[in-house]
């Protein structure tokens, strides 16, 4: 027994090196390095690396208060691309945010170059993004704003829209602006003088001059456009339409809503803008009282 514990106490302890993975991902081991590749700076994952998180994901703007958020890779890709513009120039010109392979019209670089000061140039009150900032924005749209997957999309053929429209009297003044109870309630349109209302259409592959079947309907009612009086626009440039009444035909002191309907030639359905489904403001933004 005792040569037995001689033994057991004279035996060395043999260490052997740690060859598994660390776990926490640090790093420090030599058989472990963590050390992912830079990104490129015109891939997403790039730009949102060096550009977007940290110039743009700041409390209480692009940090999921709204969009575009810029929180994560994935989001700041699925809402920039094909996303409709919110806020939009004086002349509609822009449909998305970022239209792959279009830098013209992508609303993103539109932001972020502006000099008007009431639109505002993003980031708002910080320094403007540089030159090469922009190209590498610029490089990934033109190169089709692919994802983290390196995939790039193509929008399906969508039916045309109205996107907004404008009311003019015989002089060339705007009279949309002039409401009878704030910015979500009936224009005021004087007695006795011609009106014209002027129509932002936009399809995804028709010129606004092809498209069909437009037609602008006037009703009494919010919801019933059964009875509504019909009229027919014509064209005036690209995105817009446009159609002339006099104010007598309708009843003064009446709210009268209307309603914009057109199709594109790959698209049996005539659309409608407002829908019985449309918000109720949008309802009220287009309508006018003669007075």
């Amino acid at each position: 027994m005792f040569f037995l514990l001689v033994l057991g106490a004279c035996t060395k302890e043999v260490v052997l090196p740690d060859t598994s993975k660390d776990p926490f991902g640090t790093g420090l081991g030599t058989n472990n390095p963590t050390t992912d590749p830079e990104p490129s700076r015109t891939s997403i994952q790039g730009l949102h690396k060096f550009i977007f998180q940290p110039r743009c994901a700041n409390p209480t703007c692009h940090d999921g208060s709204f969009e575009p958020d810029f929180r994560t890779v994935e989001s700041t890709w699925s809402t920039l691309v094909y996303q409709k513009v919110i806020k939009n120039d004086t002349d509609y010109s822009f449909t998305w945010r970022v239209k792959p392979r279009d830098i013209s019209k992508s609303w993103l670089i539109e932001r972020l170059s502006t000099d008007d000061v009431v639109l505002g140039r993003m980031p708002l009150y910080a320094a403007p993004l540089t030159e090469t900032e922009m190209n590498y924005i610029k490089a990934w749209i033109q190169e089709g704003a692919k994802n983290s997957e390196g995939q790039s999309f193509n929008l399906p053929n969508l039916p045309p829209e109205t996107l907004g429209f404008r009311a003019y009297d015989q002089t060339g003044l705007r009279m949309d602006s002039i409401k009878t109870q704030g910015f979500v309630s009936p224009f005021i349109i004087p007695r006795g003088i011609f009106s014209e209302l002027r129509f932002v259409i936009q399809d995804d592959v028709t010129p606004t001059q092809n498209l069909l079947d437009h037609k602008v309907k006037f009703s009494y009612s919010k919801e019933d456009f059964s009875q509504a009086i019909e009229m027919n626009p014509s064209y005036f440039q690209p995105g817009w339409m446009r159609v002339y009444f006099q104010d007598s035909v309708f009843t003064p002191g009446q709210q009268v809503f209307f309603r914009y309907y057109v199709r594109d030639p790959d698209h049996a359905q005539v659309t409608e803008y407002p829908t019985a489904g449309t918000v109720w403001y949008a309802k009220e933004i287009f309508s006018f009282v003669v007075q």
